[in-house]
């Protein structure tokens, strides 16, 4: 399984140091762009996700946590590849919005918020790159991990399966050093990690990476 640091849980006043010491190690970057319809949180402005870009030659994924996504698109300077996660609950058009996301050669996604039926992504698995699960209501950095969600796994992955689909599973909320070898088994492709890998504002480039190996050692010093 694949961590990307969710960078709306690093230090804002020091967001470009911050990329420069991870671009070594990581092999992307989970990135929330949040609009207050949908959530009440602010999340990382299109100036910083398109400066991100530039600092960085990783992949992107963008979780556009968006009552109309299709307003925002435009706004993004992103490479080809990168990931976008639209909300699956939203009451636009998802199959326009997919195929919005892929005519800009980006990966399109879903995300599922913990209350969500997996029926509401199904029609969509043939065009996705990846579908989202959320271990959080979506918004807050730091919330406690909601278990249940793991038995949509299961479920999620006999769907693919059955139809021989492309998609992978991917993760948010509650990753941290007590979950993530949990999540590997169950066999989440890739996952966001925030406030486990962020663990204060004044962190010390040393702390940075010996969080990131303990993360990606399954939780282990």
């Amino acid at each position: 399984m694949h961590l990307y640091p969710s960078l709306l849980a690093a230090n804002p006043s020091s967001l470009h140091e911050t990329v420069t010491v991870l671009n070594g190690v990581v092999p992307g970057y989970h990135l929330d762009s949040m609009d207050p319809n949908f959530t009440p949180m602010q999340g990382l402005s299109v100036d910083t996700i398109n400066a991100i870009a530039q600092w960085s030659n990783h992949p992107l994924w963008i979780h556009l946590m968006a009552d109309d996504p299709a307003t925002h698109l435009d706004r993004f300077i992103v490479p080809v590849g990168t990931r976008v996660t639209i909300p699956v609950e939203i009451s636009g058009n998802i199959s326009s919005l997919i195929k919005a996301i892929t005519a800009r050669n980006w990966k399109p996604g879903l995300a599922l918020k913990p209350g969500t039926s997996l029926e509401k992504a199904f029609p969509h698995l043939a065009h996705l790159d990846h579908v989202l699960l959320m271990g959080v209501e979506p918004g807050l950095s730091g919330q406690p991990f909601m278990p249940d969600v793991l038995k949509k796994i299961g479920p999620l992955q006999g769907a693919i399966a059955s139809e021989k689909y492309t998609c992978s599973l991917a993760f948010d909320g509650g990753v941290n050093p007590a979950t993530i070898s949990l999540l590997d088994k169950e066999g989440i492709a890739f996952a966001a990690v925030g406030s486990a890998l962020f663990t204060r504002p004044d962190l010390p480039k040393e702390q940075l990476l010996k969080n990131w190996n303990v993360l990606n050692n399954n939780g282990k010093e």
